[in-house]
């Protein structure tokens, strides 16, 4: 090895030059130089097996080059900013690009804080049902409410396009008797508007309502149940009424249990069936009530005069 480093000119200038201390410097640095492995992993030389040494440096060039060549490429056909902004990619600000995600971040987090606070402070959902804004007894989530709204509203709009489409014309209808002919409909509605201009002035004087309560002829309860539905309402009341007196005349004791318990003696009446006696006695008399004739009726025959 020693030969091939020194050569014979050397040598013989050098005389009798000790090299013993020289040979054992260049073994300890070569056992002390790294392996081959650890130059590829400290990348001093590349791991290319099929290129010799002295070339790899002109294949690193080559593929530079090419690598330059790739990116040109790229940058001349990349997108202008215009496009980047449209498509989203880059914000239409004047904030730099490498500050664009800090600014984002920013803006998330004002966003999430105000979503937190009106999470916070939204209404429950009882309160939504009370003014109406969310549906309750409906088996839908809240988000799917007005989609299920829709779609209700779309389906009854189908169902009654279908039915105006196939409904019955004109003629069908005045044959089978559902709406008059047209002469009959017109000569129907001159009756009605003459009928109006007769009640109209009538409509004008008639007395008010607390003059009608006054003398007992409507309710004072006018605001819960319409005038129309009086006399309905004290026939319900009156069956009502004796449908619970004949439930109870069915319970009562005999007259011998009565006598016994000295509620009934010698044929005097005790005060359960004079309560009875009243109760029929107010039901006659609310029955006449309800059948005596109105205000209308009483100015009609002279009886009551209504001053305008």
């Amino acid at each position: 090895m020693l030969g091939l480093i020194f050569n014979s000119n050397i040598v013989s200038n050098c005389g009798e030059y000790d090299f013993s201390e020289v040979q054992e410097n260049i073994e300890a640095k070569l056992s002390r130089r790294p392996s081959k492995e650890e130059l590829i992993a400290h990348n001093i030389i590349k791991d290319v097996n099929n290129v010799a040494p002295f070339l790899q440096a002109t294949q690193q060039k080559i593929k530079f080059s090419k690598l330059i060549e790739a990116l040109d490429l790229k940058l001349e056909s990349r997108p202008n900013r215009e496009f980047l902004i449209e498509q989203n990619i880059l914000k239409g600000n004047s904030v730099a690009p490498n500050i664009q995600a800090a600014q984002n971040s920013i803006k998330f987090k004002n966003i999430r804080t105000t979503m937190s606070q009106k999470l916070e402070n939204r209404p429950t959902p009882s309160i939504l049902i009370e003014n109406n804004i969310m549906k309750a007894g409906i088996e839908v989530a809240p988000n799917l409410q007005s989609v299920h709204q829709t779609l209700k509203f779309q389906t009854t709009v189908a169902t009654l396009d279908h039915k105006f489409e196939h409904r019955p014309t004109a003629d069908d209808l005045v044959q089978h008797n559902i709406i008059k002919n047209s002469d009959l409909a017109q000569e129907q509605l001159q009756n009605i508007a003459e009928k109006a201009a007769i009640l109209e002035p009538q409509l004008e004087h008639r007395p008010p309502l607390v003059e009608l309560v006054n003398h007992n002829i409507l309710k004072s309860d006018t605001s819960v149940i319409a005038p129309s539905l009086h006399a309905t309402q004290q026939t319900f009341s009156r069956n009502m009424s004796s449908h619970k007196l004949n439930h109870k005349l069915e319970l009562r004791p005999s007259k011998v249990r009565v006598e016994e318990q000295n509620i009934l003696k010698g044929g005097v009446i005790s005060y359960t069936v004079d309560k009875l006696n009243k109760l029929q006695l107010i039901d006659s008399l609310t029955v006449k009530i309800d059948q005596r004739p109105g205000l209308a009726e009483l100015a009609a025959h002279n009886v009551l005069s209504i001053q305008s």
